[in-house]
């Protein structure tokens, strides 16, 4: 989450991170994780910045994952 918030990534890292999120929280279960990276990699994938709104979407869902877990 200090990753994702902290803005220290470049636009390439994003990418591969959003990218690598959305497969393996899909492929854990966690659906609401990999539905919001994969919002975020479609973006990049058109050649475009992701909204800040998907970027702050990803994050509330991690953290809700974060929390869950305990």
């Amino acid at each position: 989450l200090k990753v994702l918030s902290g803005g220290g990534l470049q636009a390439t890292e994003l990418q591969e991170l959003a990218h690598s999120l959305a497969g393996a929280a899909g492929a854990f279960g966690y659906p609401a994780v990999s539905e919001a990276a994969g919002r975020m990699d479609d973006a990049y994938a058109q050649g475009s910045e992701p909204a800040r709104a998907d970027l702050d979407a990803l994050i509330v869902e991690v953290q809700r994952v974060v929390d869950a877990a305990g």
